[in-house]
């Protein structure tokens, strides 16, 4: 394998370990060597991870594949950086905090659990805008279509206003038969 593709998939796994970090502090809380790499980000470049196939380089290394590899390039790469320090560093405070025994202890679990409340709505409101950012352009293509384009689009456009009305658990997978 080329020197290159092996950097890459460097990239991109230290891409998703960030990712995984962001989404799932609790999980990386306990691993203090990559705890240290996130500190900076030459200390970032030289981590390593052979069961993630993560390779260590120089800086400029990561910077120039990053920047070749991923959509965001290195400066979005260093925003997950940043982001899993801040997000383990709140797991371990809120485990610390999480005392459900005492009067601080609950009301500290209650303000935790509303802010990851609004963080979830506020998710959702996103996701009602890209749902409706998408309707909008399926029907910018469609009305440019035939008949039976636009009346597929119709259909589907009706099944999607249902899907987002609804505010229950519903299911997905009925497929347009």
């Amino acid at each position: 394998m080329k020197q290159i593709d092996i950097r890459t998939r460097s990239v991109k796994s230290l891409e998703n370990l960030l990712k995984s970090s962001v989404s799932e502090p609790g999980a990386f809380t306990d691993k203090t060597e990559y705890l240290a790499a996130l500190r900076s980000q030459r200390k970032l470049a030289a981590y390593s991870d052979d069961e993630l196939g993560i390779q260590p380089c120089a800086l400029n290394t990561l910077k120039a594949h990053a920047d070749h590899a991923l959509d965001q390039g290195y400066q979005g790469l260093d925003l997950l950086r940043i982001a899993a320090i801040e997000a383990i560093e709140n797991a371990v405070e809120s485990h610390k905090q999480s005392n459900k025994s005492t009067k601080r202890g609950a009301l500290n679990l209650l303000k935790q659990k509303e802010a990851e409340l609004d963080l979830l709505r506020q998710q959702n409101i996103h996701l009602v805008y890209i749902c409706q950012e998408l309707k909008r352009l399926a029907q910018l293509y469609a009305s440019s279509g035939d008949d039976t384009l636009k009346a597929i689009c119709d259909k589907d456009m009706k099944r999607i206003n249902t899907l987002l009305s609804i505010s229950s658990p519903i299911d997905v997978s009925n497929d347009r038969g």
